[in-house]
C-alpha cells in the first residue's frame, strides 16, 4: 500500500488545568485558560475541579473548548476552609493526586501538558512519572514567591521564627480583629526591621513577610514551604504578574531555574470587557450600575474584602459608621450583610452582596478601591488605573500591601490607624476615606500619577510587542509544539512511512526521516529544540552549509527571515589536502594505517558498524579499515590480519 500523505497535524493540543481549590486560585487558572483559547481556539482544555467547585463555577460563562472534569470532594469544604487552613492545605497535598491520576487515565485524549497551581506539588511528580510536561502556575506576586522560595535565608539569618509567645494567637484563621490586627499591634518592635538578602527584593520589613510566618503554630508555614522544592522539577513557571511591576524579582528568579519563567499577567478577565467608554451603557440591567451611572466621575469609593477571609461584624459596623460620617460616595460589596449595613450607612452609597468587580473598577465614576490586597483585586485596580486603600487581612496580602504603598506608591496604608485592640474605629475611617478621596491633596495627586503610569505599562505589556504578550505567546508556542512531538512519536512507532508535505521547502518527507530528537520524550531535549527559533530571531545572519540538492529548502528559509542567509559549505578541511588525483601517492605519513591503505586497491575499503558485524566482515573477505573507539584489539582478532581495526 502506498504511504498516506498528511497535510495537517493529527489532533489538537490538549491542556489539563488543575487549580488549587480556592477562589483566587481558581479565577487565575480559568482566566489563563480563557486567554489560551482566545488565542488558539482549537486548543482543548480540561479544567479539573472538585465536585463542590463544579457546583460553584459550573454555570459561569466559558468558551466551548474548555470543559470541566471533576474529582471527588477529597478536601474539606470551601465554606470551612478558613477555619482550619493547615488541615485544608494538607488535604490538597495528600488527597488529590490519586483521583487526579484516575481522571487522566479515563480522558479520551491524552494530556499534552498539565498546568497546575504551585501549591499542588504532587502534579509535578505525576507529570514527570507519565512523561507529561508540567507548568507551575503562581497566582500571586513574584515577590511573594521569592520570599517563600528563599525562606531558608530568614532561618539562617535568625529572622524566623519570630518570638510570638506574647501574641496569644490560636491556630485558626478567623477574622482580621482576632488575628492579623493583633499581630501588627505586637510585632512593631521587630516588625520594622528590614531584610536585604532575599534575591530580587532590595528591602522588606519583617512585618511585610506573609503573615503566616507569625502564627504561633508553625504548621501552616511548614505545609506551605513544602511546595517550593517541587517547582524546580517542573518544565515552566508561570507568574500572573506583569514584568514591569516586578522586574528585579523576576530577573532574580530567572537565575534560579534552568527552564522558562513567563510573567504573562495580568490573569484577569480583561478580554471580556467592552471598551471603557461603553461600559456604562452596556450593563443597564444591574441596579448598582444604574446608580454608578448617576455619580460624578471618580467620586465613588469601591470597597471589597474578598471571598475567603472575613472581617468581623464589629469591624464592619465601624466601617459603616465611618463611611456615614465621611459623606463619601461608596459602593460596598458585603456578602451576607448587605441589607443590615445599608441601613447603617445611609444614602451616600450602595451596599451589595456581589458585583462584577473588574467592570465596576473600569467604570468612570470609581475613584478609589478599599481592598484586602488580594492579588487579583490589586492587579485589576492597576489595570483600571484606580488607587487603593490597602487593608490586608492575612497570608500574602501583607506583602502585597508593601508593594502597593512602598514600592509602587499607588495607595495608602489602611491599617495605620488600627488600635491596640486590632480595630480601626469609625473616626479614623472617616478621616482616612475623606483624605484618600480629596483630589486636591498632594498625596492623592501623586497616587493618581503613579497608578496611571502603572496602568499604561500594564496595557502596553499585554499589547502586541509587550512583554506579557510576548511571554504568553512563547508559552503558547511551546505547548502547541508538544502536540507535534506526540504526533511524531506516535507515527515513528506505528506508521513511520507516513509522509508529510507541510514543511516549508520540503515537498515530501517520511515521518521516520524527521530528526530522531523529535521522537524523544525527554522534556529537556524537547525544550532545547523548541528554543532554536527564538535564538535565530536574535541573529544578524545565518550561515548554512548545504549541497546544491538543498536549493529548494534554502530558498524557502530565505523567505522566513529578514536578514541574509549565506551558503558557504562544505565546511571540511579540504584546503589541507593535495589535489584529489594525487591523494594516494602524495600523502606521506608514518601512521601504520596509511601505509596499509597505500597497499590496497583503489576503493576497496569499506566501513561498518561495531562488533555485531565483525564476523560477517571476516567471512566476506572484503578489505576494510575500521575505526572502533572501543574494543579495537578484540575486533582485530575477530577480523584477522588482512584487515585493520584502529582506535
Amino acid at each position: 500500500m502506498a504511504p498516506t500523505e498528511i497535510t495537517h497535524p493529527i489532533r489538537d493540543c490538549h491542556v489539563v488545568a488543575v487549580p488549587y481549590p480556592g477562589r483566587g486560585h481558581v479565577n487565575a487558572m480559568m482566566n489563563l485558560c480563557k486567554l489560551l483559547t482566545n488565542s488558539k481556539p482549537n486548543l482543548r482544555i480540561t479544567f479539573v475541579v472538585t465536585e463542590e467547585w463544579l457546583g460553584l463555577i459550573g454555570s459561569e460563562e466559558k468558551p466551548p473548548s474548555i470543559r470541566f472534569e471533576t474529582i471527588p470532594n477529597v478536601v474539606p469544604s470551601e465554606l470551612a476552609r478558613a477555619a482550619d487552613m493547615v488541615t485544608f492545605m494538607g488535604a490538597t497535598q495528600t488527597k488529590m493526586a490519586e483521583p487526579f491520576e484516575r481522571l487522566l487515565d479515563r480522558l479520551q485524549a491524552p494530556a499534552d501538558i498539565i498546568i497546575a497551581d504551585t501549591f499542588l506539588n504532587w502534579a509535578v511528580e505525576v507529570g514527570n512519572r507519565r512523561n507529561i510536561p508540567v507548568a507551575s502556575l503562581w497566582p500571586m506576586p513574584a515577590t511573594v514567591f521569592s520570599v517563600f522560595y528563599h525562606f531558608d535565608l530568614l532561618v539562617r539569618n535568625g529572622d524566623h521564627p519570630f518570638d510570638v509567645s506574647a501574641f496569644n494567637i490560636d491556630n485558626t484563621f478567623p477574622t482580621v480583629t482576632d488575628y492579623d490586627a493583633r499581630v501588627n499591634a505586637h510585632v512593631v518592635e521587630r516588625g520594622e526591621e528590614r531584610l536585604d538578602y532575599i534575591p530580587g527584593i532590595p528591602s522588606i520589613r519583617l512585618v511585610d513577610i506573609p503573615s503566616i510566618a507569625y502564627i504561633k503554630d508553625q504548621g501552616l508555614i511548614r505545609v506551605t514551604l513544602q511546595n517550593f522544592p517541587y517547582v524546580s522539577k517542573a518544565q515552566y513557571l508561570l507568574i500572573t504578574s506583569v514584568y514591569e511591576l516586578e522586574p528585579q524579582v523576576i530577573e532574580a528568579l530567572k537565575q534560579e531555574f534552568s527552564f522558562p519563567i513567563y510573567a504573562f499577567g495580568p490573569a484577569i478577565p480583561y478580554s471580556n470587557l467592552e471598551k471603557a467608554t461603553s461600559l456604562s451603557t452596556n450593563i443597564q440591567n444591574d441596579l448598582y450600575f444604574e446608580w454608578l451611572n448617576s455619580q460624578p466621575p471618580s467620586s465613588v469609593l469601591y470597597i471589597a474584602f474578598g471571598s475567603f477571609l472575613s472581617v468581623s461584624s464589629a469591624q464592619m459596623d465601624e466601617i459603616a459608621a465611618g463611611l456615614h460620617k465621611s459623606g463619601v460616595r461608596f459602593l460596598w460589596v458585603a456578602r451576607g450583610e448587605a441589607e443590615r449595613l445599608q441601613e447603617k450607612c445611609g444614602n451616600a452609597g450602595k451596599v451589595v452582596p456581589w458585583c462584577e468587580q473588574l467592570k465596576v473598577l473600569s467604570h468612570n465614576s470609581i475613584g478609589g478601591f478599599w481592598t484586602h490586597c488580594g492579588w487579583n483585586s490589586t492587579i485589576e485596580s492597576i489595570f483600571s488605573g484606580v488607587p487603593l486603600i490597602a487593608f490586608p487581612l492575612s497570608l500574602d496580602q501583607t506583602t502585597t500591601r508593601k508593594l502597593i504603598v512602598e514600592d509602587w506608591k499607588i495607595g495608602c496604608d489602611g491599617k495605620r490607624g488600627v488600635g491596640p485592640d486590632g480595630m480601626l474605629r469609625s473616626e479614623e475611617i472617616s478621616k482616612l476615606v475623606k483624605k484618600f478621596m480629596d483630589f486636591e491633596s498632594i498625596e492623592r495627586k501623586e497616587m493618581m500619577r503613579m497608578v496611571k503610569k502603572l496602568q499604561n505599562e500594564t496595557l502596553k505589556s499585554i499589547s502586541d510587542g509587550g512583554l506579557s504578550k510576548a511571554n504568553f505567546n512563547s508559552f503558547l508556542d511551546d505547548i502547541t509544539s508538544f502536540n507535534m512531538q506526540q504526533v511524531l512519536y506516535k507515527y515513528e512507532v506505528e506508521q513511520g512511512e507516513e509522509r508529510v508535505n507541510y514543511i516549508s521547502g520540503i515537498p515530501s518527507i517520511c515521518l521516520v526521516n524527521i530528526p530522531s530528537i523529535a521522537y524523544t520524550k525527554d522534556q529537556g531535549l524537547l525544550h532545547l529544540t523548541r528554543q532554536l527559533p527564538k535564538c535565530i530571531k536574535g541573529t544578524i545572519s545565518i550561515v548554512y552549509f548545504y549541497l546544491e540538492s538543498e536549493h529548494q529548502v534554502i530558498e524557502a528559509l530565505k523567505h522566513e527571515f529578514s536578514f541574509p542567509i549565506h551558503n558557504l559549505g562544505p565546511t571540511m578541511p579540504y584546503f589541507n589536502l593535495e589535489k584529489a588525483s594525487s591523494f594516494s601517492t602524495n600523502i606521506q605519513t608514518d601512521d601504520r594505517y596509511f601505509e596499509w591503505l597505500n597497499s590496497q586497491p583503489s576503493s576497496s575499503t569499506s566501513s561498518a558498524q561495531m562488533d555485531d558485524t565483525a564476523d560477517g566482515l571476516h567471512e566476506s573477505g572484503v578489505r576494510f579499515l575500521w575505526v572502533a573507539r572501543r574494543g579495537a584489539e578484540r575486533l582485530q582478532e575477530k577480523c584477522g590480519d588482512a584487515r585493520k581495526v584502529v582506535r
